[in-house]
């Protein structure tokens, strides 16, 4: 089930919460739907808006679900606000964090 040449997917950005799982339970056979994606030689990235994870908690969540990501694959929305300030600020500066613990190891 290789994807074809043409093919105009190749790269997949999906929603974790609410879309893979609700709660502890998975949304569908999780392990068929990534093999099948590795098949079609598609990447996938995960994206949540859910900052009170770490990547490495998601990576652990996934693994009960028996799908194998690395961390690179996987984007909370902390990471976005850490990037964006990186960009924004370039020389740095303090940062005041008002959230879960999973704010401070981004």
């Amino acid at each position: 089930m290789k994807s074809s040449p043409n093919s105009a997917i190749r790269a997949l950005i999906i929603d974790m919460d609410g879309v893979l799982w609700r709660d502890t339970q998975p949304i569908g056979d999780l392990y068929g739907i990534f093999d099948t994606f590795a098949k079609l030689g598609w990447q996938v990235t995960l994206a949540t808006n859910n900052a009170t994870k770490t990547v490495d908690q998601y990576i652990q969540k996934l693994a009960g679900f028996g799908v194998h990501l690395n961390s690179h694959q996987i984007v909370n929305s902390s990471m976005a606000v850490a990037h964006y300030l990186q960009h924004r600020y370039p020389s740095g500066g303090n940062v005041f964090v008002v959230g879960e613990g999973s704010l401070i190891e981004v």
